[in-house]
């Protein structure tokens, strides 16, 4: 699945990406000056993937996106710092998350929280597309399921470091968790609310489980990728789960041999659900079909992408180096 997601793209292809990249980076960079929350060094490589993966979309729409994963990134950020204990992670942000996604509280209510505001102007550009109405309960929902998936994440990590291997969660409960913790789902419904299709009232459980294809495939190849670092900070990895899992059938083994299988298992269930996805959006039939084009190379960029690179440590020159085709510099 691994292959290199580049090569699927001609020099115009190449091209024409660069140019919505340099437009998205742009837009990014400026906006993102104002909150101290959200790391632009990610926003080279989100804009490679933007302008990649959805490159019918307009810049403006691909940018909303765009700040939506930052966003997500900067949610993880503040749990990783220990910006947020859990108790203020369940009992505040999250139902204040909901409250915002939903319409409300008062801007007065966000204090000193500069993510609540983040989101609040995400959702404040996203409103004005007709579909959001319809489809915001089910969008503010989807926020509180990403809050309560990384809450639920910061517990494994907690019991994890009490208790050792005996705490892991399986290794289905874990990928659960993940899809929501990627933030996928609520990222596809906003790329539908953008899209403003008006048949997806018809295929919306196919959408839908389309869209949890995407985050467990996603979810699984991006820890492969940071298994090393996650290592160090104590945290729980389905390569983790299934290194355990090898070591429990196996006392014997060589640590190193038992990783290695670890990782081998964890990349086939990858893309048994990237695959799972492709047969998925076959069966979605919207208007313009840009839904579907966009889930399938999203699968196939993140399948490349976290093969060498991630979203932290991916450089600007790196970037333009993977949509060079011999005739572009940056």
């Amino acid at each position: 699945m691994a292959n290199d997601f580049f090569d699927m793209l001609d020099a115009n292809e190449k091209r024409n990406a660069k140019e919505r990249m340099d437009v998205i980076i742009d837009l990014l960079e400026g906006w993102a000056s104002q909150y101290s929350s959200i790391r632009t060094v990610r926003i080279p490589p989100l804009a490679l993937h933007n302008a990649t993966v959805m490159p019918r979309l307009d810049p403006s729409d691909s940018t909303l996106l765009a700040k939506l994963v930052l966003w997500i990134f900067g949610i993880d950020d503040v749990i990783d710092g220990g910006v947020v204990s859990l108790a203020e992670l369940q009992q505040r942000v999250v139902e204040q998350w909901y409250l915002i996604a939903n319409g409300g509280p008062p801007k007065e209510a966000d204090g000193s929280d500069e993510l609540a505001r983040v989101l609040r102007e995400i959702r404040k550009e996203l409103s004005r597309h007709r579909l959001f109405e319809p489809l915001r309960e089910c969008w503010a929902n989807n926020v509180r399921l990403l809050a309560e998936a990384m809450t639920q994440e910061y517990l494994y990590k907690i019991r994890y470091n009490a208790d050792g291997a005996c705490a892991l969660p399986s290794i289905d409960e874990y990928v659960q968790t993940g899809i929501y913790s990627t933030g996928i789902p609520l990222w596809a419904l906003t790329l539908l609310i953008i899209l403003n299709e008006p048949a997806i009232n018809k295929c919306f459980e196919l959408i839908d489980e389309t869209a949890k294809c995407v985050g467990a495939a996603i979810r699984l190849y991006n820890d492969v990728q940071t298994h090393g670092k996650e290592v160090q900070e104590n945290k729980v990895n389905s390569v983790v789960i299934k290194y355990h899992t090898v070591l429990d059938g196996n006392p014997g083994a060589v640590k190193e041999i038992a990783l290695s299988e670890a990782k081998h298992q964890v990349l086939q269930m990858a893309d048994s659900y990237a695959q799972r996805c492709y047969s998925l959006a076959k069966q979605v039939q919207t208007e313009s079909r840009q839904f579907e084009e966009i889930v399938c190379r999203q699968v196939a960029f993140s399948a490349y992408f976290y093969g060498e690179h991630d979203y932290h440590t991916t450089p600007l020159a790196e970037v333009y180096e993977m949509l060079s085709d011999g005739t572009i510099s940056p």
